[in-house]
């Protein structure tokens, strides 16, 4: 797609009709990308090029659809100064999740994942994430190349990845400011993970009432 797209051509590229529901827009998204995903191609470089840019295409989409229904919801779903707001947090490890559930839970409302692929079916949800905190080393899909699908599927909601190899982050990633928002070591206490956590909170919702105002 070129220029600003529009909601029947993004249906299209999904292969949806006009009555599609945003469960209709996740399910198609998920089965279109196992399709078009370019490692499926690996052994034919020109199809592997053309699978690149056909799955921008439904990211675009995809992401346009979901942006356009959860606006269209905001001021009935959601009370940004009084809900607790959703901390998703994934680690393929349980005993983590479990700290991290502890350590959150007083003041926000935490959901688990075990895994990247948990994580993403949970952000494809209809539970608004404010914050998704991702570790760095997991096995299939790390945590850089999840939170750079969670900016497509869940663009408003504030990414931070915590890990404990902070030396295996390359600085690409840690200069890409619209990526990131935060890179926390595992071994930050409780204070500066409520903090941060809490900054990323307040940029969630500073992000919805801008979507909400229509700007």
């Amino acid at each position: 797609m070129t220029g600003k797209p529009s909601t029947d051509e993004c249906l299209k590229v999904l292969g949806l009709a006009r009555d599609a529901t945003p469960d209709d827009y996740r399910r198609a998204y998920k089965d279109l990308v196992e399709v078009w995903h370019p490692d499926r191609l690996s052994q034919n470089e020109r199809l592997q090029l053309l699978a690149t840019d056909h799955l921008k295409e439904i990211n675009e989409a995809y992401a346009y659809l979901m942006e356009h229904w959860k606006c269209s919801r905001l001021s009935v779903t959601l009370s940004l100064d009084s809900a607790r707001p959703r901390v998703l947090c994934v680690d393929d490890d349980g005993l983590v999740l479990k700290g991290l559930k502890r350590q959150l839970s007083p003041r926000f409302e935490v959901t688990t994942a075990a895994g990247a692929q948990a994580g993403l079916d949970v952000l494809l949800g209809d539970e608004e994430v404010a914050v998704v905190l991702s570790d760095l080393v997991m096995p299939g899909i790390d945590g850089i190349a999840f939170l750079r699908q969670a900016m497509i599927v869940s663009p408003r909601t504030t990414r931070i990845l915590l890990t404990g190899y902070m030396e295996a982050v390359s600085m690409a990633v840690v200069l890409d400011q619209h990526f990131l928002f935060k890179i926390l070591d595992k071994t930050c206490g409780d204070d500066l993970l409520f903090d941060t956590v809490q900054q990323g909170v307040d940029t969630w919702r500073a992000r919805n009432e801008h979507a909400a105002s229509g700007h």
